[in-house]
């Protein structure tokens, strides 16, 4: 990006209305096409003139929403994925035809529509980066900031980085355009609108619909995490004398488009209601207000820049003169009847068009906490551990299952008491089936654990808890088995010494023998089963710190 970038100035010449045509009004301007200039230059000529003026497009009665986007937002958009602020803003009388450019109607889609579906469409084309996109939508009502998307909940502007914020707007996140575009339908149903002269359904005061996208480089496999290949691809100059090339890919671009639709200027009337009169009255005033500005900023000499004098001109401070791209497009009525109203605009429009802006590519660091994008890739790097925990817990539960299988053949092979054996079977079905709730609780919460994280780590804890009280009771169950057979041996084992002979000796030895192989496997399956209540001890520790952030 050069050092500096003229502000672009559109013209929109609207069809008569059907109450001009009925009374037989003229239309009196027109589009001139200059030779020897840009194809895209035009004049707007007042008849019975000679001279024109110039603007960088100027677009007729026959012209489509389409064909403004094609010439507008499509190199908003371009600018805003490389990293460039934006703001197009809509200027002129009521009833010109700047809210229809701006939102449209069902068979001619509006700017605003026409971008939020480029953006996405860029998006997806581009597989080297990874965005992340959030709107916000405000609007300025009798010089009062209110949030459209929380209950018109009034605002503060502060001023931070030579800048003027709305402090607290909601920003809402969305993952494609039609997620977006229900965010500004949501504001688009708490603005303020009214009946003007010329108008029945018109804006009464001024909003901005802000589209901020964050982006960082893919880290491939072959790169690293440290390295940003291919990150200065399709960019122009940083504006700043980054070289795009040698950018790491812990940088991430974070840039904002602002599409203003202005309230228009009318002329105040005593019959309008107190409320309309005051709605009249703050309406001119800021616009007066961003008029001083415009003039301020096309002289050159000029080094005061009354920006302070309205909340409408500290709100588009970065637009006017500062780091952004800006386009104007001012609507204007060919009738005869508004000659003056229209070349007011055409002389803002004239003057708009000799301010140059400073654009430059917005770059931070990771480590920035107004970043989200990199806030969101942590949270999903730990959802994804705690996922990979969850799928080893699992794993020892199958192990715990299998060695409860192979201690209830040892139980069936030491105890042959037909009525003993079906008492320890029962327990031990009844802990299998413990175990497998707990089995499908942990697959339950592996389900849960995408979009939950905060109830993902609760049941993780909790179901830790049971598992730890479960393998308790199994350890205690067998403890007490354990002793139970002992004491039955041991019993035996005196029976025989007091009732047997010499010849049953040996008989009584080999069980003996057999008794105490079957004591140290018992000893082994204890120590096992010790082992694995400090491995899942260490798991709830972990996944615990996990939860803990």
């Amino acid at each position: 990006m050069s050092a500096g970038e003229r502000i672009n100035v559109a013209i929109r010449i609207r069809p008569l209305s059907h109450t001009e045509s009925d009374a037989n009004e003229e239309s009196v301007f027109s589009k001139v096409m200059p030779e020897g200039l840009d194809a895209k230059c035009a004049l707007v000529v007042e008849s019975n003139k000679d001279a024109g003026v110039l603007f960088d497009s100027v677009y007729t009665e026959e012209s489509t929403n389409e064909d403004i986007f094609n010439d507008v937002g499509k190199k908003a958009v371009e600018r805003l994925l490389e990293g460039y602020n934006g703001t197009i803003f809509m200027y002129g009388q009521t009833g010109s035809g700047k809210t229809h450019t701006m939102t449209g109607v069902p068979e001619d889609n509006g700017l605003t529509g026409r971008v939020i579906e480029h953006i996405y469409t860029m998006i997806g084309d581009t597989s080297t980066r990874e965005f992340l996109v959030r709107g916000a939508y405000i609007e300025l009502y009798n010089e009062k900031l209110h949030d459209l998307l929380n209950k018109r909940k009034k605002l503060q502007l502060n001023y931070l980085g030579d800048q003027f914020h709305a402090s607290k707007r909601t920003e809402t996140c969305a993952k494609d355009a039609d997620e977006l575009d229900g965010v500004r339908r949501l504001g688009e149903k708490s603005k303020k609108m009214g009946v003007s002269n010329l108008n029945e359904h018109s804006s009464r005061s001024h909003s901005i619909f802000s589209i901020t996208v964050e982006s960082t480089q893919k880290e491939s496999p072959e790169s690293g995490a440290g390295e940003g290949e291919g990150e200065g691809e399709g960019e122009g100059d940083s504006g700043g004398g980054e070289k795009n090339e040698d950018l790491s890919s812990s940088f991430v671009r974070v840039s904002t488009l602002n599409l203003v639709d202005l309230a228009g200027s009318e002329t105040f009337v005593n019959t309008f209601g107190e409320s309309q009169q005051r709605e009249t009255v703050s309406i001119n005033k800021s616009l007066s207000s961003l008029k001083d500005v415009i003039v301020a900023l096309s002289k050159k000499d000029q080094k005061f820049i009354p920006y302070r004098n309205s909340m409408l001109t500290k709100l588009l401070k970065s637009s006017l003169g500062g780091n952004a791209c800006t386009t104007i497009i001012c609507c204007i009525t060919p009738a005869a009847k508004h000659r003056k109203v229209t070349n007011y605009t055409l002389e803002f429009g004239k003057m708009a068009n000799t301010i140059t802006n400073i654009p430059k590519q917005n770059l931070t660091g990771s480590d920035d906490k107004t970043v989200l994008i990199k806030q969101y890739q942590k949270e999903i790097q730990q959802m994804s551990a705690k996922l990979l925990r969850l799928e080893q817990l699992e794993k020892e539960t199958d192990l715990a299952q299998q060695e409860i299988a192979r201690l209830r053949g040892m139980a069936a092979v030491v105890v042959d008491g037909p009525s003993v054996k079906y008492e320890h079977e029962v327990r031990i079905n009844s802990l299998e089936d413990e175990l497998a709730e707990e089995k499908v609780k942990r697959e339950k919460a592996m389900g849960a654990a995408v979009s939950r994280d905060k109830h993902l780590a609760e049941t993780l804890r909790q179901n830790e808890q049971d598992m730890n009280e479960a393998l308790t009771i199994i350890r205690m169950e067998y403890e007490n088995e354990r002793e139970v057979l002992l004491e039955e041996v041991a019993n035996e084992r005196a029976a025989m010494m007091m009732s047997g002979g010499r010849a049953d000796l040996m008989e009584v030895v080999q069980q003996r023998n057999e008794i105490e192989r079957l004591q140290n496997e018992l000893h082994i399956a204890h120590d096992r089963m010790t082992m694995m209540e400090t491995m899942l001890a260490e798991a709830q520790s972990v996944i615990s710190a996990l939860g803990a952030h």
